[in-house]
């Protein structure tokens, strides 16, 4: 089950715009659970192009908030636009890949470096001579399909592994 906020075209204020309205949108989904037949205890983020930035900036967050745990984050290719963050100690386990001739690569080596040093649980790997999005772009190419199945490994593996129970409202 998944909801996403559509991206504000201002880019005035855009990015804390949209991540209050990620925000909302995961407060939603733990207040709906039940209705929407998911488990509140893996609320997950994940996010496409642009949004791979976010889902990394949502999943700070709502550490930060303390009022929703994450269970996981998929920040496939992340675009990460700020930088200044500079706990990234008790964040969800992350998945994350990027290509070799990706422009964010450095952005992306530098997330999962700081996640690696704060000891957060992160999978990661390099897929040689692929570009951003090739996975969304060229999804027949024998490198696409490759980085799918790793991705859905990975998904599977954290349905049935990460769990993180919300905390009881007084």
């Amino acid at each position: 089950m998944g909801d996403a906020p559509r991206l504000h075209s201002d880019q005035s204020g855009v990015v804390l715009a949209v991540l209050d309205d990620c925000y909302l949108t995961l407060v939603w989904m733990r207040d709906n659970a039940a209705r929407l037949g998911i488990r509140p205890d893996q609320l997950a983020v994940a996010g496409a192009s642009e949004a791979r930035g976010l889902t990394a900036a949502l999943t700070l967050y709502a550490r930060d908030k303390g009022e929703i745990p994450v269970a996981f984050e998929l920040p496939f290719c992340p675009m990460i636009h700020d930088r200044c963050t500079t706990d990234f100690a008790g964040l969800a386990p992350a998945f994350a890949f990027v290509g070799s001739i990706e422009p964010f690569w450095d952005e992306t080596i530098d997330y999962v470096d700081k996640l690696h040093a704060a000891r957060a649980p992160v999978e990661f790997t390099v897929f040689e001579g692929c570009f951003h999005g090739v996975d969304d772009l060229v999804p027949k190419a024998r490198v696409s399909m490759e980085a799918t199945r790793y991705r859905n490994r990975w998904f599977g593996h954290s349905i049935q592994n990460c769990f993180t129970p919300q905390p009881v409202s007084s």
